[in-house]
């Protein structure tokens, strides 16, 4: 339902009604009193002219003889005329009507003084020669044709305000002439001024001016009720069509304007327009929201990230993994923020400024993420640059992989030649029948056994630990009394570093042990790759420590040796196939027991780490799940797998 308060441009049209009224009004006011005032006083001095000349013609011979006749007319002239009537000779007699008691003497004085002052202006304002009766000139009796002189001769009227009351009087002024003194005298006898009060003739004006106001305003609000009526016809169909508008801006074009088929004006044409419109943005939207949810589900679904700018490098377009990509969190970056942390404005700037493929290398972070960048300017019909395109891709993985595969194929390269070479150094002499003592031939092949031996446990090494990296072996785990494990383990590495004559000591054995999760072989074998460890590098005398360290989350079992110790910066890589301290890999070893350790308690789900000062020894750890976490866990998982079965009534033989 349309209100007049909701539309604007109904009020504004109300409004200006309204106000054209009032300027009208107050118009007509303003030229009513501008006009009237001026006309009705000049009518008021035309019925006064008359009575002033009567006057006049009968003061003319009181000059020379007085008469009661004139003074009583002007005594009376206040109640037979409603003014006050001065007669002034030019002798200085004057008569005149007295003035109301209710005036203060002041105010008398002060109309009697405006009278004389008057009636003397009035008297000088007359050319020197005289006129008779007739109009001529008593000199030269040529007729008087100045427009000036006759209006002398007519009298003179006008309106005077007091300066101490403000008040406003009319006043009118004729001549006073004489025939038996025209010869003599070519100037008036005196003046006949009649003075009336304006005061009440203001209030007659000022209340047919509020009169013709409130007639002025009931008109208008009389004519504004069918202009009302008719501009709420005129603008109920433009309301309902802005509403739609409105509909149509916000996304809704589900609404259309109502509107009579037979008419044919411009309002009509309007409403069909506003329709047609709103079905073509409705289809056109829908196409492009279904193109626009499309390619964006293409663009989501490419495993590299894409960032588009425009000419000016503003974003355009981004896809969701480059937020994972360049490891920022979209609630507290915006695309801005994230092309501009990592550096991607200049490589953008120059592919828009030269048109050409930018790619590069982007290295994140302390984790040394490599971020291959591809940005590919596009071209517009006028085959300017309008755009720019970037691909982003993790190639860390790759990247490594190519390196590992390098320094792969070199440390195998160098530990496969090392015994190759000895062998072939020792070949090669006893093939050319150098070497003729059977002794020396002996220690020849007993070095070249221990080579061969040496070249197939590298071998064996090498295949184990990509069995394990690759996954399909699997390895049963149990629950393991690590005193009874630890009782059996310790003389069997005491015995080894007794060899080497270093001393050996097991702590936390008097203490309660938790059973472990695990399998025992496997565990000996870290152990004991750590202990093989630690005997290079702890000299004669020295001290290997094997240790069971429990925390309320794992089993630590640790092997600790007061050696060499391994520098900072050697720690990291400890882990890794083929590193050796020793760069020039001179130490005894394969280089690959630690990386199979690592390898071997990822596979059964442990977590193996290394300490160290360097010239201090180190501490090698492997932390092992408690049997009773393990077990609870697996319990659980049971008796959820058992419920969803009894839900869907099948059993689990």
């Amino acid at each position: 339902m349309f209100k007049l308060s909701d539309s604007l441009f109904f009020r504004r049209i109300i409004s200006i009604l309204i106000l054209s009224l009032l300027v009208w009004a107050l118009a007509t006011n303003a030229l009513f009193t501008m006009i009237s005032r001026p006309l009705l006083v000049a009518n008021r001095s035309k019925d006064l002219f008359p009575q002033a000349h009567w006057i006049a013609e009968q003061a003319g011979p009181y000059f020379l003889k007085e008469d009661e006749l004139v003074e009583n007319m002007v005594n009376i002239s206040y109640n037979f005329f409603n003014v006050w009537t001065i007669v002034n000779f030019a002798d200085g007699r004057s008569l005149a009507t007295p003035l109301p008691d209710k005036l203060s003497q002041e105010v008398k004085d002060n109309i009697l003084e405006q009278a004389l002052y008057l009636n003397q202006d009035y008297l000088d304002s007359f050319p020197a020669q005289g006129l008779d009766e007739a109009g001529y000139a008593l000199e030269d009796g040529i007729q008087a044709e100045d427009p000036k002189l006759q209006e002398f001769l007519q009298g003179k009227h006008g309106t005077i305000v007091l300066k101490s009351t403000n008040d406003e009087y009319l006043f009118v002024l004729v001549p006073i002439y004489s025939q038996e003194f025209s010869q003599l005298s070519r100037r008036p006898l005196g003046t006949v001024i009649m003075i009336q009060p304006l005061a009440e003739f203001n209030l007659s004006i000022s209340s047919l001016n509020l009169s013709l106001f409130l007639a002025s305003v009931g008109c208008g609000l009389l004519l504004l009720l069918p202009a009302v009526y008719s501009t709420r016809r005129l603008v109920q169909p433009l309301h309902n069509i802005r509403k739609v508008a409105m509909s149509i801006t916000k996304g809704d074009f589900s609404q259309s304007v109502s509107f009579n088929p037979d008419k044919h004006d411009e309002i009509t044409d309007l409403a069909k327009s506003i329709n047609h419109m709103s079905e073509s943005l409705s289809r056109s939207l829908a196409a492009l929201n279904l193109e626009r949810k499309q390619l964006k589900e293409i663009v989501d679904g490419i495993s590299e990230g894409i960032i588009a700018v425009d000419n000016t490098g503003k974003i355009t377009q981004t896809n969701e993994i480059i937020w994972e990509l360049f490891q920022r969190n979209k609630d507290f970056y915006t695309a801005e923020d994230l092309v501009a942390s990592v550096g991607l404005e200049p490589l953008f700037r120059l592919c828009l400024d030269q048109g050409q493929e930018v790619s590069e290398h982007i290295q994140l972070g302390d984790d040394k993420k490599i971020i291959q960048a591809s940005i590919n300017p596009i071209f517009d019909h006028k085959h300017n640059v309008s755009a720019a395109v970037g691909l982003f891709r993790d190639v860390t993985k790759s990247t490594r992989l190519e390196q590992t595969r390098r320094d792969y194929i070199a440390n195998v390269s160098h530990e496969l030649r090392t015994p190759i070479t000895a062998m072939r150094a020792l070949i090669e002499p006893l093939r050319d029948g150098m070497v003729k003592s059977e002794e020396d031939k002996q220690r020849y092949y007993d070095i070249i056994l221990h080579e061969t031996l040496r070249l197939s446990r590298l071998i064996d090494d090498m295949l184990e630990l990509s069995r394990l990296q690759s996954g399909t072996s699997f390895i049963e785990q149990g629950p393991i009394n690590l005193k009874i494990f630890l009782d059996h383990l310790a003389p069997q590495m005491d015995l080894m570093t007794q060899e080497k004559s270093i001393q050996f000591q097991v702590q936390g054995m008097d203490q309660d042990l938790a059973t472990i999760w695990g399998n025992e072989d496997r565990i000996e074998q870290i152990l004991l790759t750590y202990l093989d460890n630690a005997l290079k590098f702890t000299p004669e005398g020295g001290l290997i420590i094997l240790r069971a360290r429990p925390t309320p989350q794992k089993m630590f079992l640790e092997i600790e040796d007061n050696g060499a110790g391994i520098a900072p910066e050697d720690i990291p890589y400890v882990f890794e196939r083929f590193y050796k301290a020793d760069k020039a890999h001179n130490e005894a070893g394969t280089g690959l027991g630690l990386s199979i350790a690592k390898a071997l308690a990822e596979q059964l789900k442990m977590t193996v780490s290394v300490r160290s000062t360097q010239g201090q020894g180190a501490v090698f750890s492997l932390g092992i799940q408690y049997a009773a976490d393990v077990m609870q866990k697996e319990t659980h998982m049971k008796e959820v797998f058992d419920f969803s079965d009894a839900e869907t009534g099948e059993t689990n033989d």
